[in-house]
């Protein structure tokens, strides 16, 4: 699975932000995913999006963007060349919790 398949939430040259929902759904089989998102569906109440965003978080890469699904909920994936950020992604308590910490 690569983290250019995830839905973005800004743009990064290097994504940092994308769909909790959209990432788990490529990550796991059909069952397990149904499962999460039967959860998902319960802890977040209400999701709402608008078709394009505005980003401006980076020098040089502002703009809209189109945005195809949203569950309300972020993530960061860990990828090749963020050593930095993967390794304090591994280090929070989600990540050691999900199992994501010794990847």
């Amino acid at each position: 699975m690569s983290a250019g398949e995830v839905q973005p939430f800004e743009r990064m040259h290097t994504h940092k932000f994308f769909d909790l929902a959209d990432y788990y759904s490529r990550l796991v089989p059909v069952p397990q995913y149904t499962d999460f998102d039967e959860q998902l569906s319960r802890t977040v109440l209400f999701s709402d999006y608008t078709d394009r965003i505005y980003s401006s978080v980076e020098y040089g890469s502002y703009g809209f963007f189109d945005v195809r699904t949203c569950c309300g909920l972020s993530t960061y994936i860990p990828q090749p060349g963020l050593p930095s950020h993967n390794e304090a992604y591994r280090s929070t308590a989600w990540a050691l919790a999900t199992g994501a910490g010794g990847q």
